[in-house]
């Protein structure tokens, strides 16, 4: 089974906090928090997209389903979906463990 992405993330070994707290003792906890962001933004950015390519998908709201029930395993979100449709998916998030560790990265 794989790991939900949320303990891939808490991961230190691989993920960002070691190398924020090594960024931060050189060039500061402001500017690492910046780089950091920006590195993990384009991270993410590429799984997304890489995520659509392979769903090869045309139902926006059934891979986007999929997309969220990936990203929430683990208790990683709460979220209530507003609309599913072929060209829509809407939510309400109302809990996100990955920003309350990430908030607790910096």
């Amino acid at each position: 089974m794989t790991l939900p992405i949320i303990e891939q993330a808490k991961n230190p070994g691989s993920g960002p906090g070691s190398a924020r707290e090594g960024f931060a003792a050189r060039i500061g906890g402001g500017r690492a928090n910046a780089l950091v962001r920006r590195a993990l933004g384009d991270i993410y950015r590429r799984y997304g997209q890489e995520f659509w390519r392979s769903k090869g998908e045309a139902n926006i709201g059934k891979a986007m389903a999929s997309a969220f029930a990936t990203l929430a395993r683990g208790a990683a979100l709460d979220y209530q979906v507003r609309e599913q449709s072929q060209d829509a998916f809407a939510i309400d998030v109302t809990g996100c463990r990955y920003a309350a560790f990430y908030k607790g990265t910096g």
